[in-house]
């Protein structure tokens, strides 16, 4: 199953050209941010720069078993899209982040288990279930609009809320006391330590602790990405836009390349990639 799903989702990521890291010692409120620090010593590279429109390959090649399953079509478990799945020892989580805005279980065999939160403002409740993953034993689901992100056990009760004062797209729990959070070009204007950045870490209050990814703000249109930031065994596999490497973020700060893709002549020349991320 680890195989799989790893497999597709890397297959999904799509790729650009990528330029260097700048950076800037901007400080906010005489607290410093630190710089995560990337590793280039090893990584695998990727050569795709002979495949033509025509290639193709088959589904066997990177994947152990391929199954389906009929989801139930009861009122209760209607669903629009499957935004992002969580793969449990007997149920599904399926998230619909933009259609019926909900979070649902269902068994391995396609009936529906529970809803997880419902939409509202209350406790419990989201506008939007812009992103999840599993910490632990719970389900923590966030909602850009609230700017927080709730915890559920696997039950669907509500445990606690943990709001942000800042704007994120996804995010990733390494421990009780330190998040990391990608966000994209337009948002968090007021925040001059993560002005440029697109990933940054914070402890449980909110507070910047560290950053990465410099890209210097508004000089590109901001993308919704949904492929690029996986969390994985408490690692985050991320790839910035236009960019044609694949990194991988760790608990203690650090950044690793690795995967670099060679497109040859087909990569993005620098003057449309001058400014953009890294």
């Amino acid at each position: 199953m680890t195989k799989k799903l790893f497999g597709i989702t890397f297959l999904i990521f799509l790729f650009g050209g990528c330029s260097n890291i700048s950076k800037e010692g901007i400080k906010e409120d005489g607290r410093p941010v630190s710089e995560m620090k990337i590793y280039r010593d090893s990584f695998r590279t990727i050569d795709v720069k002979e495949i033509d429109g025509s290639s193709a390959f088959n589904v066997e090649e990177i994947c152990d078993s391929v199954s389906f399953i009929r989801l139930s079509s009861d009122t209760e478990a209607t669903i629009g899209a499957i935004d992002q799945i969580i793969f449990l020892d007997s149920v599904l989580i399926l998230r619909d982040g933009y259609t019926s805005k909900s979070v649902k279980m269902f068994s391995k065999s396609g009936q529906f288990v529970r809803s997880i939160g419902s939409h509202g403002r209350g406790p419990g409740e989201y506008i939007e279930p812009t992103f999840m993953e599993l910490y632990g034993n719970k389900i923590a689901i966030y909602d850009q609009f609230m700017r927080r992100i709730q915890f559920y056990n696997l039950e669907g009760k509500f445990l606690k809320s943990v709001k942000f004062p800042f704007y994120s797209m996804k995010f990733h729990i390494f421990n009780d006391n330190q998040y990391l959070f990608n966000s994209i070009s337009c948002d968090n204007d007021e925040f001059r330590s993560i002005f440029n950045y697109s990933v940054f870490e914070t402890d449980s209050t909110g507070t910047f602790t560290s950053r990465g990814f410099y890209r210097k703000k508004n000089t590109y249109q901001s993308l919704v990405n949904r492929h690029h930031f996986f969390p994985k065994n408490n690692i985050v596999y991320y790839r910035p836009v236009y960019n044609d490497t694949i990194y991988s973020i760790h608990e203690n700060g650090s950044i690793r390349v690795e995967f670099a893709v060679n497109f040859g002549d087909r990569t993005v020349p620098e003057k449309y990639r001058n400014g953009k991320e890294i």
